[in-house]
């Protein structure tokens, strides 16, 4: 008897995965634009759903590979790190459309292109509609992700062009909320332009109570309903719109493009036009002040926990891991963070110097860079002139320079 034939290699991909944590992935994809952006996805253990946070560009550097669409990775492709299997595999009945194990929430963490750039695959409209999906952001910055689109996800000034993605926010997220399945709002059925701007846009994509009330009482019957131990943060700074979110289980903070390291390829952390640091600032210090009091609460119990219960070993929390949207994706976030705020206040102090000038968008483009010698600089910030000379002016401080 001849043996079998070997299986088929897997498609060519602009994607590759790898393991972040028991339950996440780590995503990353190959694009055009050379933003290598980072794109998780969290397979929840407890519901349903599949947490992907932010979409990538949807421009692979090789069109001509077999498989660059997300959503077709997430479903068909089998990802070795995951014992082979697609991260949300398709099933069904021969005939009918196959439908995905998980339903998509995809937490936007702003909305520049190399993050919302997929957004079009997770519409109600896409094809196959395999799964229910909803789009969250953040609610401080609707209005900025709602005006212009075209210009606020810098779409229109990238080269070659970006189309605009055209998709819906679902939910929008408050501050500090902790999110709960099933989500209390869904997609419109309805094609969307971009993201709706109109009042009677808005009001068509929010869930009446019935519907609302209906989604609760079937994820109860099922025994899926409850918390899903996620919390957004509003951490507007690098745009309006920025957010972060904490996976309580994993302990994991996921600050988009807040901040970074260079990483193998030397990437700045950028500010567009749109930036504020003072609000960057801010927000620095509310993650700080998060993680420091997740920390605290994974001491307290380590040190309770020594001598165990009832002769068991007993697990302790860990420290807080942080994950960004470019370079960084496993770093203790309390030292991360008092790094990136220990730059920027150098920055803001004129002890940093300027090693690069550029024009962008009509106004002067800076590139801090810390001078470590024959030492590798940690992180470098681009970013308009204009920024760091209001955020003296608004602080009151001079320079050392």
């Amino acid at each position: 008897m001849s043996p079998s034939p070997p299986p088929a290699p897997p498609p060519s991909t602009s994607f590759t995965t790898t393991r972040l944590n028991a339950t996440t992935f780590l995503i990353t994809e190959d694009d055009v634009y050379g933003e290598r952006p980072f794109i998780y996805a969290k397979l929840h253990p407890h519901h349903p759903v599949l947490v992907l946070s932010d979409s990538g560009c949807a421009a692979p550097r090789h069109p001509s590979l077999s498989l660059t669409r997300l959503r077709t990775y997430l479903e068909t492709y089998p990802v070795p790190c995951n014992r082979g299997r697609p991260l949300n595999p398709l099933s069904g009945k021969a005939g009918s459309t196959p439908r995905a194990e998980r339903e998509y929430l995809v937490i936007c963490t702003h909305c520049h292109y190399d993050h919302i750039g997929a957004l079009e695959q997770f519409a109600p409209t896409s094809t196959p509609a395999t799964a229910t999906a909803t789009v969250l952001a953040s609610s401080g910055g609707r209005k900025f992700v709602e005006e212009d689109l075209p210009t606020h996800s810098l779409c229109r000034f990238q080269e070659p062009p970006v189309p605009t993605p055209r998709y819906r926010v679902g939910y929008w997220a408050d501050d500090n909320e902790e999110l709960a399945y099933p989500f209390p709002a869904r997609p419109s059925s309805a094609p969307a332009p971009t993201v709706a701007t109109t009042a009677a846009a808005a009001a068509a994509r929010a869930p009446t109570a019935a519907t609302s009330a209906a989604a609760a009482a079937a994820a109860a019957a099922t025994g899926r309903a409850g918390r899903l131990g996620i919390t957004i943060l509003h951490t507007p700074g690098h745009t309006p719109d920025e957010l972060a979110w904490y996976d309580a289980a994993e302990r994991w903070l996921y600050v988009g493009d807040s901040f970074y390291e260079r990483g193998a390829h030397a990437m700045p952390i950028i500010f567009p036009a749109e930036g504020d640091w003072v609000a960057f600032g801010g927000s620095l210090a509310r993650m700080l002040d998060f993680v420091r009091a997740r920390n605290a609460e994974a001491d307290e119990a380590e040190a309770g926990g020594r001598a165990g219960v009832g002769g068991e070993w007993v697990v302790v929390p860990r420290r807080v891991r942080i994950a960004c949207g470019h370079a960084t994706c496993d770093a203790d976030a309390e030292e991360i963070l008092h790094a990136v705020t220990a730059l920027f206040a150098a920055i803001l102090q004129g002890s940093v110097p300027v090693v690069e000038s550029r024009e962008s968008r009509g106004e002067v483009v800076d590139l801090w860079m810390e001078d470590k010698g024959e030492e590798e600089a940690r992180f470098s910030v681009r970013a308009p002139r204009r920024l760091c000379e209001a955020a003296r002016e608004r602080l009151g401080l001079s320079t050392t320079a």
